[in-house]
């Protein structure tokens, strides 16, 4: 369950904060980002994704425009999951 399948940095939001989401099979894990050394800074959010029906093959992760968070697994024509980890 540790390791580490995709990681995404979000775009910039109205304050000009941003983001990095980091998925593993079974937690998502959200860090807020230095606007200087693009390092993350703090972890913001900690979210199950054990409500995922592919929680056990799902590996990819994406920001949407409207910051909520695509989330794919393996598999051809498999769908496709959008959320938000507050």
């Amino acid at each position: 369950r540790g390791w580490i399948t995709d990681a995404a940095l979000s775009d910039s939001d109205s304050a000009g904060t941003r983001r990095l989401a980091v998925r593993t099979y079974g937690l998502l894990y959200l860090f807020d980002i230095d606007a200087v050394t693009w390092r993350p800074t703090s972890l913001v959010g900690k979210c199950s994704l054990d409500g995922l029906p592919e929680k056990q093959r799902g590996e990819g992760l994406t920001w949407l425009e409207d910051g909520r968070l695509l989330f794919n697994h393996e598999g051809v024509r498999e769908r496709m999951f959008a959320g938000r980890c507050p």
